[in-house]
């Protein structure tokens, strides 16, 4: 059981950069290696670039040896879980992950990855969103087809019952694609995740806020786990998400936005941190560098 630091005036010191380190200042772990595991779904150059800038040389890489023998792993990932896990599972990166033993650091989805599943809305909305679509432009067609008939009325009744009978077909097929369109949005579903931290990502309830969750925002509660060694309640991180895991035994960071959630859990090895790191400034590359330090 974590404990919780109450607010403070102490201003947490800047990171270490390579020339501020003491020369005997090494991390055991980097003879091992430091690996930022390939998702296929993340901007990987910028979390290598924050690394890099601290001193720490690290490897982007999906090679299950590679992770497997580093002395830390970095997950990060952007978008959904269920394009996220689809390609984990592609890569055949699954048990490789859930089996590591080594500090292991997730990023904004990255950590979201770690939970045990993620509610997602289906994919097949937008094939909704596409029919409803093509069933307006059946129903523009219809009334084109209607006109058509009435300019036609002098020649003959026949005509304008025809343009009728079109117009009628393009407003049916409009119908449908409304139909489809209602479809498209299904109840959510559960993603299943890497499992790592017994808890549950769903969609953030923000209330009147608008989502997503995007920019800075304090932290309402920091627990003494080591990679918060040095931040306090109040400082800022950057977020960018719609989707939260909730306040539960595993949180040790905690932000508001309408509503609490977690905006960093662990578990064991597992440490997730909902906000961006490498995009946190001065604060975020304390976070990078302590994980880095355990």
């Amino acid at each position: 059981m974590t404990t919780v630091q109450q607010a403070s005036d102490h201003k947490s010191p800047e990171p270490k950069t390579p020339e501020q380190r003491a020369p005997n200042q090494k991390n055991p772990d980097r003879k091992k290696g430091n690996v930022i595991v390939d998702t296929g779904c993340a901007n990987l150059s910028s979390v290598k670039f924050a690394i890099e800038r601290l001193g720490f040389e690290v490897t982007i890489t999906d090679d299950i040896n590679l992770i497997k023998n580093a002395g830390k792993v970095i997950l990060p990932g952007v978008g959904t879980a269920r394009h996220a896990m689809a390609n984990i599972k592609a890569k055949g990166l699954v048990e490789t992950l859930q089996s590591l033993t080594q500090p292991v650091l997730g990023f904004c989805l990255g950590m979201q990855l770690m939970a045990e599943s993620s509610t997602e809305g289906k994919e097949s909305s937008t094939e909704g969103k596409e029919s409803s679509t093509e069933g307006k432009e059946s129903s523009t067609e219809g009334k084109e087809s209607s006109t058509e008939g009435k300019q036609s009325s002098t020649e003959g009744k026949e005509s304008s019952t025809e343009g009728k009978e079109s117009s009628a077909k393009g407003k049916q097929s409009s119908t449908e694609g409304k139909k489809s369109s209602t479809e498209g949005k299904q109840p959510s579903t559960k993603v299943p995740c890497l499992a790592m931290i017994p808890t549950e990502v769903s969609p953030l309830d923000a209330k009147e806020n608008h989502l997503p969750h995007m920019g800075w925002n304090t932290l309402t509660s920091v627990s003494d786990h080591p990679v918060f060694t040095g931040i306090n309640i109040g400082d800022y991180f950057y977020f960018v998400h719609s989707f939260a895991a909730p306040i539960s035994e595993y949180t040790i960071a905690s932000c508001d936005y309408g509503t609490q959630f977690s905006a960093a859990i662990a578990k064991d090895n597992f440490i997730g941190c909902q906000f961006h790191p490498e995009r946190s400034g001065a604060l975020g590359s304390k976070i990078i560098q302590n994980f880095l330090e355990m």
